[in-house]
């Protein structure tokens, strides 16, 4: 059986159609992991759960879109709050100020990037990473 596992934002999960529901059509089973506003943060930590839940394998595909890099995920009383881009929110100015740093989302990209790089490498699936804008603009 040919599964396909998706990640990202809205970009791959959204109220219609994306690259990921286009791509699935060769696969006998999929799920997409993908969420509105979801940073990759939230992309990295859902597929690690991803993987807890279903055992991914050496024949199983994974894709990530992965998303801007200054966003704010949170994981708070039971569910992921993704807000999308924290410069285009409801974050007040003065924690922009204080508590954001494009080259901090860049680092915290790259580790997730790398992470998620070797953990499927491990595993010995087929990987596929993209980028929704490219790494050079923090948002």
């Amino acid at each position: 059986m040919k599964r396909l596992f998706t990640f990202g934002c809205s970009f791959t999960n959204y109220g219609w159609p994306t690259w990921a529901d286009i791509v699935s059509q060769d696969y006998d089973c999929y799920e997409n992991w993908g969420e509105v506003g979801g940073g990759n943060k939230f992309i990295h930590s859902s597929l690690i759960e991803c993987n807890q839940r279903n055992n991914i394998t050496a024949d199983d595909t994974v894709m990530v879109m992965w998303s801007s890099q200054a966003r704010e995920d949170r994981f708070l009383r039971g569910k992921w709050h993704t807000q999308g881009s924290v410069y285009n929110s409801d974050y007040s100015q003065e924690f922009i100020e204080k508590f954001t740093d494009t080259t901090g989302y860049l680092l915290d990209t790259v580790t997730y990037m790398q992470s998620s790089y070797h953990i499927l490498n491990a595993i010995g699936c087929e990987k596929h990473f993209f980028s929704m804008i490219p790494m050079s603009i923090s948002d």
